[in-house]
């Protein structure tokens, strides 16, 4: 199963799957799309993109989600030009560590890393041999909040 909005992203991984001799049985240019198709087609493998319609912010992260909620054993692939990991401050508020996070089905643990490291630079927290910068990530997100 195949889904994204962008039909570049949809058909781009069409051949090479063909080629590796998997079927691809459907394609959704929507998360609802996607969701239909996997009940109807119950599928090994899904690759989703995260930005999808209407907002093109993370419905198909949502779908991902829900599908792997059901289907604990399907095979899920996001796709994503996303530079920030919205979710990773509120798990690093929980005490999530970077492997847990990157457990995600959204990140790895090297995106996680990055993205981790990005946000306490904004956060102007500097390195500390002596310190560790969540802490004062994680209380400076939930007072923004």
């Amino acid at each position: 199963m195949l889904a994204a909005d962008d039909v570049l992203l949809r058909e781009g991984p069409v051949s090479p799957c063909e080629r590796l001799g998997h079927e691809v049985a459907g394609r959704a240019g929507d998360a609802g799309a996607l969701v239909d198709l996997v009940e109807e087609h119950l599928p090994d493998q899904v690759i989703v993109d995260i930005g999808m319609p209407p907002t093109h912010s993370t419905e198909g992260l949502k779908a991902a989600r829900g599908i792997r909620e059901r289907y604990p054993d399907l095979g899920i692939l996001v796709l994503s030009a996303i530079v920030e990991v919205e979710d990773a401050p509120e798990l690093m508020a929980e005490g999530c560590s970077d492997a847990g996070i990157g457990r995600r089905p959204w990140a790895t643990g090297g995106t996680v890393e990055k993205h981790l490291r990005s946000i306490l630079g904004k956060l102007g927290l500097p390195e500390a041999a002596d310190g560790h910068r969540r802490v004062p990530a994680v209380l400076t997100f939930l007072e923004s909040r």
